[in-house]
């Protein structure tokens, strides 16, 4: 599948953040390439939050390990086309 991918590690302060996007425009002629939108967002950017709440559960490595299973994971549901 053509795909664009875009990560980002952002760090605010004491809050590090992982933005992970995959987008693929698919083939509107068939069902076995649809259009497809993935994020993965680890942290969050509230204000209210405190930073040991907001910051990301995992370091970078582990956000791209988690990123990558979940990209791994993705398949064609058999007899679905």
């Amino acid at each position: 599948m053509d795909a664009e991918e875009v990560l980002f590690a952002l760090k605010e302060g004491e809050i590090t953040s992982y933005r992970f996007y995959l987008l693929a425009p698919g083939d509107p002629s068939t069902l076995a390439k649809p259009h497809t939108a993935i994020q993965l967002l680890l942290g969050a950017s509230s204000p209210d939050a405190k930073p040991e709440e907001a910051t990301s559960p995992v370091d970078e490595a582990g956000a791209l390990q988690t990123w990558d299973a979940l990209l791994n994971s993705l398949r064609l549901r058999p007899g679905a086309v």
